[in-house]
C-alpha cells in the first residue's frame, strides 16, 4: 500500500478502501483459486485477466456510485484478507 492510505470505513478489526493498481496481484491470487471461485464463475487463467476484472471494477465505481467493490485489510497485521462489493439502495427491502 502508498502513502497516507484512504478508507472508507473502518470496525473493531478492518479497514475498507478502494480498489488500488497494486491490488492486481491479490485479485490474481483470489480469482485463480477455484475454491475462491467454485459458486461465482470459472478461475482466472492468467493475470491478463485479473486485470480484466479490476478494470471492470473501476468501471462500475465510476459508472454507477451507488454500487462499491471494497477491499478488506485486516488492522493486525495490515495485510488484504478479501474484497467484497456492495450497493447502497433507497427502496425499502420487504422480507
Amino acid at each position: 500500500m502508498s502513502g497516507m492510505q484512504q478508507y472508507f470505513l473502518e470496525t473493531e478489526r478492518l479497514y475498507l478502501r478502494e480498489f488500488e493498481p497494486s491490488d492486481v496481484d491479490f485479485i490474481f491470487k483470489l480469482d485463480s483459486d477455484p475454491r475462491v471461485m467454485e459458486f461465482i464463475r470459472p478461475p482466472s487463467k492468467t493475470l491478463e485477466d485479473a486485470l480484466f476484472t479490476y478494470e471492470k471494477i473501476l468501471h462500475t465505481r465510476k459508472k454507477d456510485i451507488s454500487f462499491g467493490n471494497w477491499v478488506a485489510i485486516t488492522k493486525s497485521t495490515n495485510k488484504i484478507i478479501g474484497w467484497f462489493c456492495s450497493f447502497f439502495s433507497t427502496i425499502p427491502y420487504s422480507y
